[in-house]
């Protein structure tokens, strides 16, 4: 089937390099028709296409940020309230209250862990020692990144915060913050600053974070685009070795039509080719009659 091929085509076009030469542009313009210019897996080396996209490679993988976060737990006894009366406006006006204290902290510093409802002692005056009271004892967690800070460390960064966070309890300022805060359960509590205990511990977590490339990496293709692919691949090596497989058959032919030539002689050839005459047989020596002698 090659050969035949081949023998056609060579018959139809002329020479075996014309032939090859055909077959390797046809070659060419089926590849590149089919070239996909769709994202990769991974970002290349240089951007595929012509459509204007960024000439640098989006780096992989990207690099990593570190975050040193500092979290302490915290325990603040409040009278005059209920754990029901602490409804979200409530527990907003708490953590604002609380982060006024410090430059280092903001309102999401503050995480509210549990509200629990008590009954304690409270003293009016110096007459009457004390009489029940209902009030809420409220823990919260405090969390900071170190980075945001000008601290050097976090042992720096937690002892500046809590002194400044116990000051601002003990001397009345957090109470203030809290009755003059627009919410109507909070406008008589009674912050217990003799019994506040700052924190002593905390702790250190170190977060890796993905920093966002300039240009959006590209998503992995879907299983069916991952098919197409690969039809696509296997569409395109079957062209190329059927260009092969007929410029192959293609020389096999015009090798075959260059020996038949080569083995006979052209017309014009053997015209010119003349039998050379034969020469004239010597004649026969007559046959002599013997003569009897008298």
């Amino acid at each position: 089937v090659m050969y035949t091929m081949g023998d056609m085509i060579v018959h139809q076009t002329g020479s075996f390099w014309d032939i090859v030469v055909a077959s390797m542009d046809a070659g060419y313009d089926v590849i590149y028709s089919h070239t996909d210019y769709s994202p990769t897996r991974v970002p290349t080396s240089q951007p595929k296409g012509t459509d204007g996209g960024s000439s640098e490679p989006t780096p992989h993988p990207t690099p990593d940020t570190t975050q040193t976060v500092v979290t302490w737990a915290t325990t603040l006894s409040v009278s005059g309230v209920s754990a029901a009366d602490f409804g979200d406006e409530e527990q907003e006006s708490f953590k604002e209250s609380i982060a006024a204290a410090s430059d280092d902290l903001t309102a999401d510093s503050i995480t509210i862990t549990s509200i629990t409802d008590v009954s304690r002692r409270r003293r009016l005056s110096s007459l009457i020692r004390a009489l029940l009271s209902s009030g809420v004892d409220i823990e919260y967690e405090t969390k900071v990144i170190l980075e945001e800070t000008t601290y050097a460390d976090a042992t720096a960064l937690f002892s500046a915060v809590t002194e400044e966070t116990e000051t601002h309890i003990t001397t009345g300022d957090f109470e203030t913050a809290l009755q003059t805060s627009g919410s109507t359960a909070l406008s008589e509590v009674d912050v217990e600053e003799e019994s506040f205990v700052p924190p002593t511990t905390y702790e250190v977590v170190v977060v890796k974070t993905m920093t966002p490339s300039v240009s959006p990496t590209a998503a992995p293709p879907s299983d069916k685009k991952a098919a197409e692919e690969e039809d696509s691949t296997g569409m395109i090596i079957g062209i190329i070795l059927g260009v092969l497989f007929v410029a192959g058959g293609a020389g096999a032919a015009w090798y075959i039509k260059q020996q038949k030539g080569a083995s006979v002689a052209p017309a014009n050839v053997l015209a010119q080719i003349k039998p050379e005459a034969s020469a004239p047989e010597a004649p026969a020596p007559p046959e002599s009659t013997p003569v009897k002698a008298s």
